[in-house]
């Protein structure tokens, strides 16, 4: 394994970390990794370090770098808006990877706001061959609002975070705390609906991870299946749900989990198929 520093982009603006295995496979898909909300490319807790590092053991070349205007990377103004710039920025990723090393796809890693970049990146770029999304857009099912209402009902825990709130709401705010909170807007059930549609067509492998720190809007594990009854997923779409973990998956068990779970993925949807493909033509 080898790793160095590299810069790219149009302006050489966006910095990161290439990752390589001793012996590069260009028909491996590149895996990308970058900021998960405000977060540096080495990713909460370290995560994205370590499963790059892990992931060279087994063969795969990786990027993480940072977003325009983020960490390590300068901002610099366009006319085109946020959204638009981290789909660029993430497309100069996989267009350097291409460059460097000859790989032609990649796989997204995205964490919270990250997963919805994912999103939009792969409804433009034709080189991504599947997506990790973790704690990604979510929508109420009528399941969720039945669990809701019981765990409201059961758990002095819950009526503690509902007083919080709303003592938060009602306060004037206090020196140097923002009085709007910092959330991500899910983008329009529909829109979503029709982007998967078309993911299940173009047979991008999608892994969808949940934790229980998104109660307001999700619940429960098959959440994710009921409110896309509509779709089949034809086995493209793996799903898992952290019940007794919270978003940064602090717990050192989760995070060994989630590693394990996301490592278990790739080797299962790209590396084996790689092999047996290789196997085939010769």
């Amino acid at each position: 394994m080898n790793e160095q520093v590299i810069s790219f982009g149009e302006q050489n603006q966006l910095h990161g970390i290439l990752t390589n295995p001793d012996n590069i496979n260009p028909e491996l898909p590149t895996i990308l990794f970058w900021n998960a909300g405000l977060v540096h490319k080495f990713g909460v807790h370290r995560i994205h370090v370590n499963l790059a590092r892990r992931l060279a053991q087994l063969g795969f070349s990786s990027i993480r770098f940072d977003l325009a205007g983020l960490g390590d990377s300068p901002n610099i103004k366009t006319a085109a808006s946020y959204e638009e710039n981290v789909v660029l920025n993430i497309q100069q990723a996989i267009d350097f990877a291409n460059h460097q090393n000859g790989a032609t796809q990649a796989v997204l890693i995205g964490f919270c706001s990250g997963a919805l970049n994912a999103h939009d990146t792969i409804t433009q770029d034709s080189r991504i061959r599947g997506a990790v999304f973790i704690d990604s857009y979510a929508y109420r099912t009528t399941k969720f609002y039945w669990l809701f209402i019981l765990k409201l009902l059961t758990s002095w825990k819950w009526l503690g975070a509902i007083k919080r709130r709303l003592i938060r709401l009602f306060r004037a705010p206090q020196t140097g705390e923002s009085a709007i909170p910092i959330e991500w807007e899910f983008p329009p059930k529909k829109r979503v609906v029709d982007d998967l549609h078309s993911f299940v067509q173009r047979e991008i492998k999608m892994y969808f991870i949940y934790t229980s720190d998104m109660p307001k809007d999700y619940n429960y594990k098959n959440q994710f299946f009921d409110m896309f009854s509509g779709i089949d997923f034809n086995g493209l779409l793996t799903l898992d749900y952290y019940s007794k973990t919270d978003h940064l998956f602090t717990p050192l068990a989760q995070k060994t989990q989630l590693a394990a779970g996301i490592i278990n993925w790739l080797e299962n949807n790209f590396l084996e198929v790689t092999q047996k493909n290789s196997y085939k033509n010769h």
